[in-house]
């Protein structure tokens, strides 16, 4: 069964603005959004956005991952501080939330 896929959707516009040179050329100055509509300047053309974006875009992802060590391998202990260490150096370094979970073989 496939997940149906959770949209957001909203309006904005898009500010753009335009310099005409000496040479009569005309080049992009900057762009700016603003949730209601604006008023524009005569060098300004606002564009209305219609936006109709998936969820998932705002979500965190989960990222899973198995090791497993086989053979004779000494026996060590993982305390619960040992875990705790580590989901806060991947929570500090990749910015991500993690869960971590020690099983007993």
């Amino acid at each position: 069964m496939t997940e149906e896929i959770r949209y957001a959707d909203g309006e904005a516009y898009l500010v753009i603005s335009a310099v005409e040179n000496r040479w009569g050329d005309w080049s992009l100055q900057g762009f700016h959004t603003r949730k209601t509509k604006p008023s524009v300047d005569s060098n300004q053309v606002a564009l209305k956005l219609s936006l109709r974006l998936p969820v998932a875009l705002f979500e965190k992802p989960l990222l899973a991952a198995a090791i497993r060590v086989e053979g004779d391998v000494p026996s060590i202990e993982v305390t619960p501080e040992t875990v705790s260490t580590i989901q806060d150096v991947i929570r500090s370094t990749a910015g991500l939330d993690v869960e971590l979970t020690v099983v007993e073989p």
